[in-house]
């Protein structure tokens, strides 16, 4: 079973500040930063051996550290960790401009979600909570919507097709409208039970079209 990578870090935490709070052994302070801190090249020299000066500098390093893992990520570090998982440079670097403004969205979404939800803890009002928990759905529903889109682009080089869509809309009443948004949602959950994530991307697409419509419409 994976484990958190919130539950990782809380454990990190605790042997550092136990470590800190106990007689502050050389050799298992080595162990705890090489594992810990990510950076090969101070652990290697401290594994050269204790000295006053090294211990000094290990003790130090030890405090930063602890500093880093204690403080809360900010909604810019949680964003950026979200980056990697949806492109690689080289793959960004390979996407169309239409493209690369979709995962800047999806970046952008996800930093102010993250941002809402550490203010949703601070709120007592319970009609503003509910504002701001429908904001927060909202936002990562989009950004679930445009992860398909990126997806599709990622394998096809391109967006799936929105040709003559605009034009056929205009034709629909209000009425019609939703009712068009409600089956192109119910084929997008078939398709998704089924695996067809190529039909859902078009449909996703699809649907994004509909709900700018909306949006317009409600104006």
């Amino acid at each position: 079973m994976q484990v958190p990578l919130a539950l990782l870090c809380n454990v990190s935490f605790e042997h550092i500040k136990h470590w800190l709070q106990s007689e502050r052994s050389y050799e298992v302070g080595v162990t705890l930063f090489e594992k810990h801190a990510k950076d090969p090249a101070r652990a290697a020299f401290f594994r050269k051996g204790e000295s006053t000066l090294r211990r000094s500098m290990l003790i130090d390093a030890m405090v930063k550290l602890h500093a880093e893992l204690s403080a809360p990520p900010t909604p810019e570090a949680h964003a950026e960790k979200l980056m990697k998982t949806i492109t690689t440079d080289a793959e960004f670097d390979n996407l169309p401009e239409t493209v690369r403004q979709l995962i800047s969205r999806v970046k952008e979404l996800y930093k102010i979600g993250q941002a809402k939800k550490a203010k949703l803890f601070l709120m007592a009002d319970k009609r503003e909570r509910g504002i701001v928990a429908n904001e927060i759905r909202d936002g990562d529903e989009e950004a679930s919507r445009l992860l398909e889109q990126i997806d599709y682009a990622k394998k096809h080089g391109k967006l799936p097709e929105q040709t003559t869509l605009d034009s056929e809309l205009d034709q629909l009443t209000a009425a019609e409208l939703l009712n068009h948004r409600n089956l192109l949602q119910q084929k997008r959950s078939r398709a998704k039970k089924s695996g067809k994530m190529e039909l859902v991307a078009e449909l996703t697409a699809q649907l994004e079209v509909v709900y700018r419509k909306i949006d317009e419409d409600a104006i």
